[in-house]
């Protein structure tokens, strides 16, 4: 399992968690990690990142709005 996102910073200092998610997803898509045209399944992200599928679903979106 992934160490846990971003701490040890206020709250207010942090981005949320599906921004975190974006991040990681974004530098993790960037790096080749995953195939072009490779379906991405939400509920495996989750496990991935140790979250709940409402950030990644998040995250997604945000690469949608794009």
């Amino acid at each position: 399992m992934q160490a846990p996102f971003e701490t040890g910073s206020s709250i207010e200092d942090r981005p949320s968690l599906s921004e975190q998610v974006y991040r990681r997803l974004r530098l993790e898509l960037m790096s080749g990690i995953f195939q072009p045209g490779e379906r991405l399944n939400i509920s495996k992200l989750a496990e991935r990142f140790g979250t709940s599928v409402t950030p990644v679903r998040e995250a997604i979106f945000h690469f949608i709005r794009a």
